[in-house]
């Protein structure tokens, strides 16, 4: 297959990957590092919790949540049970969950962050609050999608020289050079320039 012909089909088919596949492939776009599962692991989780945080905050902004000395509660009872979309990223698909589940898991949190000694333990209290209100990947499923960005050429794998991490996934420089001319283009459509 030819360079130019390469690169273009890792485009085209950029838009028919899975929704995880490019949230995965999207933590690399933004880091422009190497990362091992674990740290990809973390990556979305972070992101996660930051994305349904502040649609918490955007709840309580609305009125449809209100904050009563640091515990919050659906501001009518009578609407206790009315769902609202949780998103957590622009590629998976949002999910329902009732005003008074938010409201409790967000009381979990918050009595598992104050307990929380150290990173560790913030992050697994980060898990539960995500797992709580969205499915959440696993090292796995992680895993998986990492090694499907590869075989599929968006990724490449290094050996890692810290013993923790057995392999350090990065992007393609064949992506990279081909996404970078895809945003080029798309900036200069944006201002009316010639592609």
């Amino acid at each position: 297959m030819k360079e130019g012909t390469k690169k273009e089909s890792l485009i085209k088919n950029l838009y028919m990957l899975e929704p995880l596949q490019r949230e995965v492939l999207d933590c690399f776009l933004k880091t422009k590092t190497a990362l091992s599962v674990n740290e990809i692991w973390t990556f979305l989780l972070n992101r996660f919790y930051d994305r349904i945080h502040e649609q918490i905050m955007n709840l309580i902004k609305e009125g449809k949540i209100v904050d009563k000395d640091g515990i919050l509660f659906p501001s009518n009872s009578i609407f206790s049970r009315t769902p609202v979309e949780i998103y957590v990223s622009k590629y998976l698909p949002p999910k329902n969950v009732a005003l008074e589940d938010v409201c409790g898991a967000m009381l979990n949190f918050s009595l598992a962050f104050q307990s929380a000694k150290d990173e560790r333990s913030i992050l697994y209290a980060k898990r539960k609050f995500v797992s709580q209100l969205y499915q959440f990947p696993s090292f796995r499923t992680i895993e998986e999608v990492a090694n499907s960005l590869v075989l599929l050429g968006y990724l490449s794998t290094h050996p890692s020289s810290d013993k923790r991490k057995k392999t350090l996934y990065s992007l393609n420089p064949d992506f990279v050079e081909a996404y970078e001319e895809m945003e080029r283009k798309k900036e200069l459509e944006k201002k009316g320039g010639k592609v």
